[in-house]
Protein backbone atom coordinates (compact mmCIF):
# COMPACT_ATOMS: atom_id res chain seq x y z
CA UNK A 1 0.00 0.00 0.00
CA UNK A 2 1.46 3.38 -1.17
CA UNK A 3 1.92 5.21 2.37
CA UNK A 4 1.51 8.90 0.65
CA UNK A 5 -1.80 7.69 -1.77
CA UNK A 6 -4.44 10.16 -0.86
CA UNK A 7 -8.09 8.91 -1.58
CA UNK A 8 -10.15 10.59 -4.53
CA UNK A 9 -13.02 12.41 -2.66
CA UNK A 10 -16.32 12.43 -4.67
CA UNK A 11 -16.26 16.12 -4.89
CA UNK A 12 -18.60 16.08 -8.55
CA UNK A 13 -21.33 14.20 -7.57
CA UNK A 14 -23.85 13.86 -4.61
CA UNK A 15 -26.30 11.02 -3.67
CA UNK A 16 -30.21 11.80 -4.25
CA UNK A 17 -33.52 10.11 -4.83
CA UNK A 18 -33.37 8.75 -8.55
CA UNK A 19 -35.83 7.25 -11.13
CA UNK A 20 -34.48 4.23 -11.58
CA UNK A 21 -34.40 3.10 -8.09
CA UNK A 22 -34.20 4.65 -4.49
CA UNK A 23 -31.21 6.74 -4.47
CA UNK A 24 -28.79 6.99 -7.25
CA UNK A 25 -25.37 8.60 -7.26
CA UNK A 26 -25.35 12.08 -9.34
CA UNK A 27 -23.36 14.41 -11.26
CA UNK A 28 -23.13 18.07 -9.82
CA UNK A 29 -21.02 19.48 -12.23
CA UNK A 30 -19.95 18.14 -15.63
CA UNK A 31 -17.74 15.19 -15.76
CA UNK A 32 -15.38 14.73 -18.32
CA UNK A 33 -14.85 10.73 -20.09
CA UNK A 34 -12.16 9.30 -18.04
CA UNK A 35 -12.33 11.40 -15.16
CA UNK A 36 -11.92 9.47 -11.74
CA UNK A 37 -15.33 10.21 -10.18
CA UNK A 38 -14.68 8.74 -6.65
CA UNK A 39 -12.13 6.10 -5.09
CA UNK A 40 -13.33 3.63 -2.38
CA UNK A 41 -11.55 1.90 0.27
CA UNK A 42 -12.82 -1.71 0.91
CA UNK A 43 -13.69 -3.98 3.95
CA UNK A 44 -13.39 -7.92 2.29
CA UNK A 45 -15.28 -11.17 2.86
CA UNK A 46 -14.04 -14.59 1.95
CA UNK A 47 -16.32 -16.01 -0.91
CA UNK A 48 -15.06 -20.08 0.02
CA UNK A 49 -17.91 -21.31 2.52
CA UNK A 50 -17.35 -21.28 5.93
CA UNK A 51 -19.97 -22.78 8.06
CA UNK A 52 -21.16 -22.38 11.86
CA UNK A 53 -23.29 -23.84 14.12
CA UNK A 54 -26.60 -21.63 14.63
CA UNK A 55 -28.82 -23.57 17.24
CA UNK A 56 -29.52 -26.65 15.84
CA UNK A 57 -28.87 -26.22 12.34
CA UNK A 58 -25.63 -25.17 10.13
CA UNK A 59 -25.06 -22.21 8.12
CA UNK A 60 -23.14 -20.97 5.72
CA UNK A 61 -21.95 -17.61 7.84
CA UNK A 62 -20.85 -15.39 4.28
CA UNK A 63 -24.10 -16.77 2.10
CA UNK A 64 -25.93 -13.51 2.22
CA UNK A 65 -23.69 -10.51 3.40
CA UNK A 66 -24.44 -7.93 2.07
CA UNK A 67 -25.71 -9.96 -1.25
CA UNK A 68 -27.26 -6.72 -3.08
CA UNK A 69 -24.38 -3.98 -2.61
CA UNK A 70 -21.50 -6.58 -1.92
CA UNK A 71 -18.91 -6.55 -5.46
CA UNK A 72 -16.51 -9.45 -6.61
CA UNK A 73 -13.17 -8.72 -5.30
CA UNK A 74 -10.55 -8.51 -8.30
CA UNK A 75 -9.18 -11.55 -10.03
CA UNK A 76 -6.03 -13.35 -9.24
CA UNK A 77 -3.24 -14.34 -11.14
CA UNK A 78 -4.96 -17.51 -11.70
CA UNK A 79 -7.81 -16.33 -12.43
CA UNK A 80 -9.86 -16.75 -9.23
CA UNK A 81 -12.29 -14.30 -7.12
CA UNK A 82 -11.08 -15.53 -4.08
CA UNK A 83 -13.40 -12.69 -2.09
CA UNK A 84 -16.16 -10.30 -1.99
CA UNK A 85 -15.53 -6.55 -1.08
CA UNK A 86 -17.68 -4.16 0.38
CA UNK A 87 -16.91 -0.50 -0.07
CA UNK A 88 -17.35 2.96 1.29
CA UNK A 89 -18.54 6.15 -0.21
CA UNK A 90 -21.33 6.40 -2.82
CA UNK A 91 -20.01 2.97 -4.52
CA UNK A 92 -23.13 0.45 -3.37
CA UNK A 93 -25.37 3.32 -4.36
CA UNK A 94 -24.76 3.68 -8.33
CA UNK A 95 -27.47 1.97 -10.04
CA UNK A 96 -27.44 -0.39 -12.60
CA UNK A 97 -27.80 0.60 -16.54
CA UNK A 98 -27.12 -1.27 -19.95
CA UNK A 99 -25.86 1.99 -20.98
CA UNK A 100 -23.75 2.81 -18.06
CA UNK A 101 -21.65 5.99 -18.00
CA UNK A 102 -19.09 4.87 -15.09
CA UNK A 103 -16.84 2.19 -15.02
CA UNK A 104 -15.51 0.74 -11.80
CA UNK A 105 -11.78 -1.20 -11.59
CA UNK A 106 -9.64 -2.95 -8.08
CA UNK A 107 -6.55 -0.47 -6.96
CA UNK A 108 -5.08 -3.54 -5.63
CA UNK A 109 -2.23 -2.18 -4.12
CA UNK A 110 -3.95 0.40 -2.19
CA UNK A 111 -7.24 -1.42 -1.77
CA UNK A 112 -9.67 0.53 -3.36
CA UNK A 113 -12.23 0.58 -5.81
CA UNK A 114 -12.07 3.11 -8.54
CA UNK A 115 -15.33 4.72 -10.37
CA UNK A 116 -14.21 6.71 -13.96
CA UNK A 117 -16.34 8.39 -15.84
CA UNK A 118 -16.87 6.38 -19.02
CA UNK A 119 -17.95 8.76 -21.21
CA UNK A 120 -18.86 12.53 -20.53
CA UNK A 121 -21.55 13.11 -17.73
CA UNK A 122 -23.69 16.29 -17.84
CA UNK A 123 -24.55 18.06 -15.14
CA UNK A 124 -27.98 16.44 -13.26
CA UNK A 125 -27.36 13.11 -15.11
CA UNK A 126 -27.67 9.53 -12.66
CA UNK A 127 -24.37 8.04 -13.04
CA UNK A 128 -24.58 4.88 -13.64
CA UNK A 129 -22.63 1.63 -13.89
CA UNK A 130 -23.27 -1.86 -15.32
CA UNK A 131 -23.48 -4.60 -12.74
CA UNK A 132 -23.08 -7.36 -15.60
CA UNK A 133 -25.95 -8.74 -15.05
CA UNK A 134 -29.73 -7.53 -14.91
CA UNK A 135 -30.57 -7.07 -11.33
CA UNK A 136 -34.15 -7.16 -11.70
CA UNK A 137 -34.27 -10.67 -12.86
CA UNK A 138 -31.71 -12.28 -10.02
CA UNK A 139 -33.41 -13.77 -7.48
CA UNK A 140 -31.45 -14.76 -4.44
CA UNK A 141 -31.93 -17.37 -1.93
CA UNK A 142 -34.00 -16.52 1.28
CA UNK A 143 -32.11 -17.07 4.61
CA UNK A 144 -34.59 -19.96 4.93
CA UNK A 145 -34.02 -21.20 1.35
CA UNK A 146 -30.04 -21.10 1.93
CA UNK A 147 -29.99 -22.74 5.53
CA UNK A 148 -33.07 -25.97 3.90
CA UNK A 149 -30.19 -26.35 0.82
CA UNK A 150 -27.71 -26.36 3.12
CA UNK A 151 -29.15 -28.85 5.50
CA UNK A 152 -29.96 -30.50 2.91
CA UNK A 153 -26.21 -30.73 1.19
CA UNK A 154 -25.13 -31.54 4.68
CA UNK A 155 -27.73 -34.76 4.67
CA UNK A 156 -26.52 -35.91 1.08
CA UNK A 157 -23.04 -35.96 2.26
CA UNK A 158 -24.06 -38.15 5.10
CA UNK A 159 -25.78 -40.98 3.43
CA UNK A 160 -29.00 -39.64 5.24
Amino acid sequence: MNPNKIVNHPSKVRVQHSPIHGYGVFAIEDIPAGMVIEECVVATETISAVYEYYGKSTINRNSDLMLRYRFQGPMTRHGNVDFYVIPAGFAMVYNHSNDNNVIWHHDVENRLMVFKALKPIKKGEECCTNYGYNPETVNPLTVEEELTAIDSDINVKKGE
